[in-house]
């Protein structure tokens, strides 16, 4: 399975948490756990900063940059930035190359490939190639009942707890 997408797709599932996280390794087989994926880095450098990833137990702080291919660590030259010294986690949807730290060191990599839903990403096509005014319109239908229910609910207290501070206010 090839991936169609750009890279920011790739980030938004890693940002969400929106893969398979059971029973997660990296290529070279070290068990890891996401304690925090990080936060969005709008500028130059990593992907994620201020990441935890636990590494077999043990607890790494730090960057994770995204990529659709592993190999593009070395295409976008990381490895002799020092702005990518501090990445804990290489997070790939494949695998065809090693990256390394500026200093040579291996930067586990964690592959999604196999963890994203295939179902996701047809959903996530057919949204992106809409022509509909409201690319989720046709979707509606398919939102269980207690679902609208609840949100409806939600609006009215919401609606009703502004108008209570309007009123106060006023007061």
């Amino acid at each position: 399975m090839s991936f169609e997408y750009g890279e920011d797709l790739l980030q938004f599932i890693w940002q969400y948490q929106l893969y398979e996280q059971k029973d997660l390794v990296t290529t070279n087989g070290q068990k890891i756990q996401i304690v925090n994926q990080g936060y969005l880095n709008q500028n130059s450098g990593p992907d994620f900063e201020n990441a935890t990833i636990k590494l077999n137990g043990v607890s790494f702080y730090g960057a994770v940059e995204i990529h659709i291919d592993s190999n593009s660590w070395k295409t976008h030259r990381h490895h002799k930035d020092k702005a990518y010294n501090n990445v804990v986690l290489h997070v790939c949807f494949s695998e065809s190359a090693i990256a390394h730290r500026e200093d040579g060191t291996e930067i586990p990599l964690l592959l999604l490939q196999h963890r994203i839903n295939d179902s996701s990403l047809a959903n996530y096509s057919g949204l992106m190639t809409s022509q509909s005014f409201i690319p989720c319109e046709n979707q509606i239908s398919k939102v269980k009942k207690l679902d609208v229910n609840n949100w409806l609910e939600r609006l009215i207290v919401e609606r009703l707890e502004d108008r209570s501070e309007k009123f106060s206010k006023y007061l």
